[in-house]
């Protein structure tokens, strides 16, 4: 039979373990997180513009322009992966560290 003391008692318990209040809580936004994003998004973005304003803009032949369009997407697309790989490897380092660091 549960009697009224121990009753008390786990409340009493359960009020002490409380979580805090969700505004108690400071936000973190993780380290590289939306900043990579951003950055591939306004590499994607910008390389399209830009080659909108150089059609429009174009004062060679279609297949010069196309030809000159063509490397320059080439090299962009070779920038972007480069950046994407030394993201890569940041976050594989950062992965490392943070195990052989004690809790």
């Amino acid at each position: 039979m549960i009697r009224d003391e121990d009753l008390d008692q786990n409340e009493e318990d359960l009020d002490q373990h409380e979580e805090p209040a969700a505004d108690d809580l400071e936000e973190t936004a993780p380290a590289g997180g939306s900043g990579t994003l951003g950055f591939v998004g306004g590499l994607v973005v910008g390389a399209l513009l830009g080659a909108g304003i150089a059609l429009l803009l174009a004062p060679a032949r279609g297949e010069i322009m196309r030809r000159r369009l063509k490397r320059g997407g080439r090299a962009a697309r070779r920038r972007a992966r480069a950046e994407l790989d030394d993201f890569q490897g940041d976050v594989r380092r950062e992965m490392r560290r943070r195990r052989r660091q004690p809790s």
